[in-house]
């Protein structure tokens, strides 16, 4: 009923009826964050004045607030007296006139040389989340591939949701939706593209017969390969496509363009990730290949990683060797193999060397 809303009283009084339950609102409701921030706005308008008047920035998450800003804090907004964080007087205004009481227990003044946290977050040079969160999830990750039913029952006893002895579901259903609940969360803080998130996620779907379709994509785009193969597109059909074909059948994993790459999919982003993970490389060699960049760009990327014992590099030539590996200097000191329509021959010892660097 109040400005700017303006509502008559029935109007009012049926909405927040709809809204609320036992003169609440009840947590978790798609509507409650709405009705919070509208609730919320008068506290707003005074609090972003009270911001910009000692340039500070001003932040809420439903009812955790924080005021942030470079150098010692103002005395008119905080100070500590006896160890202990004391707001301004204005400041204990802005909450009182909104209708608010502030929580002194959950009050803190925070130096840059502490560790900041907002909302389970620490951001004191970039957003993060803090390390036990990690250690958690880890642990929890290892514990359900290890076994399921029992890592769910030691999590629902340590939350007191269970007794020791009682019953769990079959393959630990709430852990592994928990599990995945807090991976989104970590994806969420540190993004997509984050070694942490991808490394555990990674674990949670070769474990998990039926991964949800945000784990079935990432296990796709950073799926391990053993092999990759390069190849220049006119050497597919006579070398590249049967060499792919001997490997699977031997269970090598291996990784080929036009296999794994689909419509719409990054070409560069789906290629590099694939490149980085293979321990080898094929790199086949023809008059093709050297007239083409994108495969001198590749074998350039794995001669670089060789040089750090991330991968290694098996060349495979297709023509006069001496003279190919020649027009290639990096290549020239590398003993090859020769292309003679032999795929099950080289898929043979390609698996022997896979085999060896396991």
């Amino acid at each position: 009923m109040s400005s700017p809303f303006d509502m008559p009283k029935q109007v009012a009084t049926l909405i927040a009826k709809i809204c609320t339950f036992n003169n609440a609102l009840p947590q978790g409701a798609p509507t409650s964050p709405v009705i919070s921030n509208i609730i919320a706005s008068s506290l707003d308008n005074k609090l972003l004045r009270l911001s910009k008047q000692y340039r500070l920035r001003y932040t809420r998450y439903a009812d955790d607030i924080t005021l942030s800003g470079f150098g010692q804090p103002p005395q008119d907004i905080a100070k500590i007296v006896e160890q202990k964080t004391v707001l301004s007087e204005k400041l204990v205004a802005a909450f009182t006139k909104s209708g608010f009481k502030v929580n002194e227990s959950k009050t803190r003044l925070q130096k840059k040389v502490v560790r900041q946290e907002v909302t389970g977050l620490v951001i004191n040079s970039k957003v993060n989340v803090p390390v036990e969160f990690k250690k958690s999830l880890r642990a929890a990750i290892h514990q359900w591939c290890d076994n399921p039913e029992e890592a769910e029952r030691k999590f629902l006893a340590s939350t007191g949701k269970i007794k020791e002895g009682e019953e769990v579901t079959q393959g630990g259903q709430i852990l592994k939706r928990n599990i995945y609940g807090r991976l989104s969360y970590l994806a969420q803080a540190k993004g997509n593209e984050d070694p942490t998130y991808i490394k555990l996620a990674m674990k949670m779907g070769r474990a998990d017969p039926e991964p949800p379709k945000f784990l079935r994509r990432i296990m796709e785009k950073y799926h391990e390969y053993q092999v990759f193969i390069c190849h220049a597109s006119e050497d597919k059909t006579k070398i590249a496509s049967p060499l792919y074909e001997a490997l699977e059948e031997r269970e090598i994993s291996t990784f080929i363009d036009n296999k794994v790459i689909e419509w719409g999919d990054s070409l560069v982003d789906t290629i590099n990730h694939a490149l980085y993970k293979a321990k080898l490389v094929v790199a086949v060699v023809s008059e093709n290949s050297l007239g083409k960049s994108w495969p001198q760009k590749e074998i350039n990327a794995v001669l670089a990683s060789e040089i750090q014992g991330e991968s290694k590099l098996l060349v495979l030539v297709d023509g006069d060797g001496q003279e190919l590996l020649g027009r290639l200097f990096l290549l020239q000191d590398k003993l090859y193999r020769q292309w003679e329509d032999n795929p099950d021959e080289l898929a043979d010892e390609i698996a022997r060397i896979a085999m060896k660097i396991q």
